[in-house]
């Protein structure tokens, strides 16, 4: 199974949620995103100043027994989503 990464929507929705949470004055801010969205999110929300911890359910074993290893491929500027059982 594959799932690709669309820099223009995916851009344009990661845009709006870091528009939404650096004009709201708060210590600390839960996101909970999909997995093509965690790095590129961080990413945009650490280049605003915000410190970024997450977590990558993805890599836990009760995860993987139950829905594959997911991985993210990039090639030729192409970013997806990889699944397998």
């Amino acid at each position: 199974m594959m799932f690709r990464y669309l820099p223009e929507e995916d851009g344009i929705r990661e845009e709006e949620w870091l528009r939404r949470i650096t004009r709201t004055q708060v210590d600390s801010v839960v996101c909970l995103c999909g997995f093509l969205h965690v790095s590129t999110f961080a990413k945009r929300l650490e280049e605003k100043g915000c410190l970024v911890k997450y977590l990558k359910v993805t890599e836990s074993e009760w995860f993987k027994a139950r829905y594959g290893k997911y991985q993210i491929v990039e090639r030729d500027g192409k970013r997806w989503c990889e699944i397998r059982y």
